[in-house]
């Protein structure tokens, strides 16, 4: 299954470990660099993100909440499993 995680980037929901709600990241976009390898880090969002999705090998700042994401990812289990 996929998910899209801003309005360009769609995601396979099993490379997805953690999905953070930027409220409970100390994760700036100012100093991000300097926390993660460049090359690591994708910001999808124009303005500001609201969420950190976190995959084998990078950071994604994504536009979308947390929770907006978190669900998308349900129903679309849903859709497949059927319920």
């Amino acid at each position: 299954m996929y998910v899209q995680i801003s309005e360009t980037a769609i995601l396979r929901t099993n490379e997805i470990i953690a999905i953070i709600d930027q409220n409970s990241t100390d994760l700036s976009e100012k100093n991000a660099a300097n926390k993660v390898h460049k090359d690591s880090l994708a910001l999808l969002a124009n303005g500001g993100y609201k969420s950190v999705v976190v995959t084998g090998d990078h950071f994604y700042l994504s536009p979308f909440s947390s929770h907006t994401l978190k669900k998308r990812i349900y129903e679309n289990h849903l859709q497949k499993s059927g319920g």
